[in-house]
């Protein structure tokens, strides 16, 4: 009887720890760190679009980009943009970066 009641116990325990864990992770998807690459597919060439970057998303100040000049387009800071951290350079490779006045 005893050893019954302790299971339930323990299983009331676990899906206490997961209904409370699991909505905590899951809304929290975009606080990981990305390293991003500066492709320069998006629709234009702001910092900001997410298509301009591989993996394919808008730079977070976790993160850490890189513009190594291997895009045909260069990137250009029009609004507010943020960056944990930002490698310009490789190739031998000339880039500009445009901030917006």
């Amino acid at each position: 009887m005893k050893k019954g009641r302790f299971f339930r116990e323990g299983v009331h325990r676990l899906i206490l720890a997961l209904g409370l864990g699991l909505p905590l992770f899951l809304l929290a998807p975009d606080a990981w760190p990305a390293a991003l690459t500066w492709v320069g597919t998006g629709a234009d060439n702001d910092f900001n679009t997410a298509g301009n970057w591989s993996p394919a998303q808008q730079p977070t100040s976790a993160d850490t980009c890189t513009i190594n000049g291997t895009s045909s387009r260069q990137p250009s800071i029009l609004t507010n943009a943020n960056c944990g951290s930002l490698t310009l350079g490789g190739g031998g490779t000339v880039m500009t970066l445009t901030f917006a006045a």
